[in-house]
C-alpha cells in the first residue's frame, strides 16, 4: 500500500466505513430496526443469520463487539502521527493484532453463514472489510515489530 500513514489512513476509512454496516446490523440486534433490507436474492437471509445464537457470543450481540473492536482500530490509525513525529511502533503491532483480531471474526461470521445455508449481505460486507483491514496493516506491523525488536525494547 505504501507509506504508513497511508496505509493507516486507508485502515481508517475501512474501518469508518464498516461502523456504519455494524450499526445498522446492531439496531436490528437490539429491536431499533425490525427487519434489514436484503437482497433480492435467493440464498440471502440477512435477517436469520444476525438473529442467530451465534450472533450473541457471551450474550452480547456481534455487532456491539464489532463497533468497540473497529472503535480501538480507529484510534490505533491515527494515534501520533508517524515515527519521525513520535509514534510508538507499538501503536502498529497493536494495530496489526487488532485488525488480525477482527479477521479472525469474519472468519466466524463466514462459517456461521456456511452452516446455516443462508448468506447476509451485511455480513459479507463486514467480512471483506476486516480482511482487507488486516491486509493493509499487516506490513507496517511487521515492519514495526522488526523495528521494536532491533532497538533492544
Amino acid at each position: 500500500m505504501g507509506s504508513g500513514a497511508r496505509a493507516r489512513r486507508a485502515v481508517a476509512a475501512i474501518a469508518s466505513g464498516l461502523a456504519v454496516d455494524f450499526a445498522i446490523v446492531g439496531m436490528h440486534q437490539v429491536g431499533v430496526i425490525r427487519r434489514l433490507p436484503d437482497l433480492p436474492v435467493r440464498g440471502f437471509d440477512s435477517n436469520a443469520v444476525t438473529t442467530s445464537p451465534a450472533a450473541y457470543p457471551f450474550g452480547i450481540p456481534d455487532s456491539a463487539l464489532a463497533l468497540a473492536g473497529l472503535g480501538g482500530i480507529i484510534a490505533l490509525a491515527t494515534a501520533r502521527g508517524s515515527a519521525r513525529t513520535g509514534r510508538s511502533p507499538l501503536f502498529d503491532v497493536a494495530l496489526g493484532a487488532a485488525t488480525a483480531l477482527g479477521a479472525v471474526g469474519a472468519l466466524s461470521s463466514l462459517d456461521t453463514m456456511r452452516r446455516q445455508r443462508t448468506l447476509c449481505g451485511y455480513c459479507l460486507v463486514g467480512s471483506a472489510g476486516m480482511f482487507a483491514m488486516a491486509v493493509i496493516a499487516m506490513p507496517g506491523a511487521l515492519r514495526a515489530a522488526t523495528r521494536w525488536l532491533a532497538s533492544g525494547a
